[in-house]
């Protein structure tokens, strides 16, 4: 049974050092605690939780008792990983410290920076401070009051536990294990709770510590289950349940596994080989149900590393110099730079619009301008004879109340900085022209009761009031708004900077904010 200690408290920072058979690294890591000074110490709690070691751990630790002050706790039955995770948390918390870093042993502590870091955890109320290896930051930290935007930028990287350091507070009495037990990844939800929880939380910049050599193959049974599966299991809860978590926060931190996976992913689709731990043929299966196939197609990607592509071109770029040399003389001085650049805008043109072709449904005789940003591809139908200026953006987000539709007629063309943002279904016509920084959406960020109101904006579910039908033979003036449940006859003209809140009959003109229809 794990031994039971009595904690000190009033302390800023508990440091809880979790390990199983790692004498090394437990020794470099209290290596590195001696050299913190005295007053850093006096400020910090430290704790190593060893979940029954079997090699010299402990005599490991024996050696530097006097030397750091620290507590030793050990298990003397192996627990499970999320059991073991959850009983450190309770010896962490128990210390009654302010703030808790949950550290894996191989988060060997760089102490250079850590009086500032204590500074800014006494001197701010913040509920989780997640650290950025970027000793070259301008800033040490970064304060975000919305949840979203702080999930956006820490991604994947919820899942580090060691890169964060949480607010006791607001997880005593919480149980990691009601959320995602069993997954292997018990600190996602926990993590997740205290940043949906607090009032504002931090991104803290300077290297904190630095990683040993880690084989995740080692630490999961199959991490292409645990971390592919398990963890998208994790957010869908998250985006069933109500939060101030937004499905597009959502959505994205569910983009980013296929990421974090990648190295798996190429090993088991484009080498075809097997990795100790992990089912090939299960895992294929998971991947192409859980993330479909774009991993696989960015994997195929790095087959040939840049070294190599870079001695392949590099040796055909040699035999074409010495054919071309009084080929390409001639031809710089007879073509005007007027005419060569006018060839390299439609080769980066043709470029863009090969690659647009790849992404998105598209009819025939398409050019596109780049650069071109979409999401939610799959939704996206594009007729023949499309033509778009640079910086479009075609956005289909899937909230699960609609199944996103965007739907583009024959011979429409799209000026500069347009975007079109869909949920439900937003249909245009043929020979459509739409002008400069347009923006056409079937949605908005909640409802306008006063419940709605209250909550932050990005806090808000997106919300439809319809779909947007845009028919044939339409000009749409530059700066123009098109909002939700709008239908625009067919030959109608939307005025330079309308904002049209309600349909548009045929053969009609459309100008001011709102709109007003102005019969021809």
């Amino acid at each position: 049974m794990p031994s039971q200690l009595t904690f000190s408290y009033g302390k800023t920072l508990t440091l809880c050092i979790r390990v199983r058979n790692n004498e090394l690294l437990v020794k470099e890591q209290l290596q590195k605690l001696t050299l913190l000074e005295a007053n850093m110490l006096e400020r910090i709690e430290i704790i190593i939780v060893d979940n029954d070691s079997t090699d010299g751990t402990s005599n490991v630790v024996k050696l530097f008792e006097g030397r750091v002050p620290f507590h030793y706790v050990v298990n003397t039955d192996n627990l499970s990983q999320d059991n073991s995770f959850t009983f450190a948390l309770n010896q962490a918390i128990a210390t009654r410290s302010k703030y808790i870093w949950m550290l894996d042993v191989r988060n060997i502590i760089r102490v250079g920076h850590f009086g500032a870091l204590i500074d800014m955890l006494e001197n701010n109320e913040v509920g989780l401070v997640h650290l950025v290896p970027d000793e070259q930051a301008k800033k040490p930290m970064v304060q975000y009051i919305d949840a979203d935007d702080f999930l956006q930028t820490v991604n994947i990287g919820i899942i580090e536990t060691s890169r964060c350091i949480l607010r006791t507070d607001m997880i005593r009495g919480y149980n990691p294990r009601e959320f995602g037990a069993g997954t292997g990844i018990p600190a996602v939800p926990l993590l997740l709770h205290i940043v949906l929880a607090a009032k504002q939380n931090v991104i803290y910049y300077p290297t904190m510590y630095e990683d040993a050599a880690i084989d995740y193959v080692a630490e999961a049974n199959d991490p292409v289950r645990t971390y592919v599966k398990n963890l998208l299991a994790i957010y869908d809860q998250y985006e069933d349940k109500p939060s101030p978590l937004s499905p597009y926060t959502t959505m994205k931190m569910k983009n980013k596994i296929s990421d974090f996976m990648l190295p798996q992913i190429f090993r088991l689709f484009v080498l075809r080989r097997g990795i100790k731990g992990i089912e090939g043929k299960v895992s294929r299966s998971i991947v192409k149900q859980n993330l479909g196939f774009r991993p696989v197609v960015s994997a195929l990607k790095r087959c040939v590393s840049k070294r190599v592509w870079g001695r392949v071109f590099r040796a055909i770029g040699t035999v074409l110099r010495k054919l071309l040399t009084v080929v390409v003389a001639v031809i710089v001085m007879v073509v005007c730079n007027t005419a060569v650049t006018r060839a390299w805008k439609r080769f980066k043109n043709n470029l863009t619009t090969f690659r647009f072709r790849h992404r998105v449904k598209v009819g025939k005789a398409a050019a596109i301008e780049g650069p071109v940003y979409t999401e939610g591809n799959r939704y996206i139908s594009i007729g023949s004879g499309f033509v778009s200026k640079p910086n479009l953006h075609l956005e289909c987000l899937n909230t699960g109340n609609y199944t996103p539709k965007l739907i583009i007629g024959d011979d429409v063309q799209v000026e500069r900085n347009v975007r079109i943002s869909v949920i439900r279904e937003v249909k245009i016509g043929n020979n459509v022209k739409i002008g400069p920084n347009v923006i056409i959406t079937d949605y908005q960020f909640g409802k306008t009761d006063v419940e709605t109101l209250h909550l932050m904006p990005a806090a808000r579910d997106l919300n439809t009031r319809g779909t947007v039908v845009i028919e044939d033979n339409v000009l749409i003036g530059p700066r123009a708004v098109i909002l939700p449940g709008v239908t625009i006859g067919k030959g109608a003209v939307i005025g330079a900077g309308a904002v049209v809140t309600r349909s548009v009959p045929p053969l009609s003109v459309a100008i001011g904010t709102p709109a007003r229809i102005k019969s021809r």
